[in-house]
């Protein structure tokens, strides 16, 4: 009888650290606000000034397991230059969103980070300034190496940030916005203010400004 009163104690404990789980990361539940940015980013432009964008399809376990509620991803062209990048703009819980940062997802996938993240202020056409983390990773592949560069940063609904612990900076709000961009690097790559990345933030981030965080 008492071990199966310990079996049993057991399984209490773990059902019991699997609802505080739960509800800590509102697993079953969907708030109002969540539900309308998922919504918003649907209705945000494919294309922006001349680049022109394509849907970037993510498969669904990478997605489930980064904790994104929704998002909003584009690979940009710009057709004067044939410059790329890629933009991966992600809306969640704060708990789970805020653990899955470059700096470790992609180190996990093979990527070696240059140097460390720098912080760097991105000046927007009419938009406050936003503060974005930025380093170049770099792997081996049997075609050679592969270089790129991404920059990323967080909101909770009004500007961009780059805070040293976002889980801690962000762990009171209801929803996160997590936004990454993305470019292949040839050569030394070039300094941060030619970067095509920078000056597609220059249209992107107000789009983001008119099209999640007006009103706020």
């Amino acid at each position: 009888m008492s071990r199966f009163v310990a079996i049993l104690v057991g399984l209490l404990v773990l059902v019991s650290a699997g609802v505080v789980h739960g509800l800590w990361t509102d697993r079953w539940h969907q708030s109002e606000d969540l539900s309308l940015a998922v919504e918003r980013l649907a209705e945000l432009p494919d294309d922006l000034g001349p680049w022109k964008g394509l849907a970037y399809e993510h498969d669904a376990e990478s997605l489930a397991l980064s904790g994104a509620s929704g998002h909003y991803s584009r690979s940009f062209l710009d057709p004067q230059t044939g410059e790329r990048v890629l933009v991966i703009l992600q809306v969640g819980k704060p708990a789970r969103l805020s653990v899955h940062r470059p700096e470790h997802c992609y180190q996990s996938a093979g990527y070696t980070m240059n140097g460390g993240a720098v912080k760097v202020q991105i000046q927007n056409n009419g938009v406050e300034s936003a503060e974005f983390f930025t380093a170049a990773f770099s792997r081996e592949e049997s075609s050679g190496p592969s270089q790129m560069r991404i920059f990323w940063a967080f909101s909770s609904g009004d500007r961009w940030e780059a805070p040293n612990s976002p889980r801690t900076r962000f762990a009171r709000q209801g929803l996160l916005y997590k936004l990454y961009i993305i470019r292949n690097l040839t050569g030394s790559g070039g300094s941060l203010n030619d970067d095509p990345g920078v000056r597609l933030m220059g249209l992107l981030l107000p789009e983001l400004k008119r099209g999640l965080f007006a009103g706020s």
